[in-house]
């Protein structure tokens, strides 16, 4: 005498094809699909968490930016504002973008990359590329919040003045 499946047993193989066992393929696929899901469940919950940590210490940051740029204003020597292209902070409080300042023959010297963190303000024409390129690297691998959209390029082209004056050639 067969023994007969309990009732919710029975009406899963009703349900299904009776008879068909789920094969190794079978389970991989679904353990594939679980992984998809919880690495996109990480992720989407990763970009929240950051994105409320931004709007946390957003305040503090935009403080350190108005110090960053006294930093920059009286490293320069400026008494004029100062042109900015792209400014934004990093996770760590480092505040990096491009600015236009006066050089020593109180000529504009163009757009130039900058760091600063606390009271130093470092700047590519002041050092070697070698020396500056780990500051400019991580500037550019963690753009977290951004304060001054704008040009990323350097040189005298990407000043205001420089855009009436450049010509971009195709070809």
């Amino acid at each position: 005498m067969a023994a007969t499946p309990p009732p919710a047993l029975a009406r899963t193989y009703a349900a299904g094809r009776p008879g068909r066992r789920r094969t190794l393929a079978d389970r991989i696929g679904v353990l594939f699909v679980g992984a998809i899901l919880a690495v996109g469940a990480a992720m989407a919950g990763e970009g929240l968490y950051d994105h409320i940590h931004r709007e946390i210490v957003r305040p503090g940051v935009i403080r350190s930016w108005s110090h960053a740029r006294q930093v920059l204003a009286g490293r320069l020597k400026q008494q004029d504002a100062l042109e900015f292209g792209a400014v934004w902070a990093t996770h760590s409080g480092r505040i990096c973008g491009l600015v236009n300042g006066r050089h020593s023959f109180s000529g504009l010297a163009g757009m130039t990359p900058f760091a600063v963190e606390g009271d130093q303000a470092v700047f590519a024409l002041d050092q070697t590329a070698l020396a500056f390129a780990p500051y400019w690297r991580s500037c550019m691998t963690d753009q977290w919040i951004v304060f001054v959209p704008g040009s990323m390029q350097a040189g005298g082209c990407a000043t205001k003045l420089g855009q009436a004056r450049c010509v971009t050639v195709e070809g």
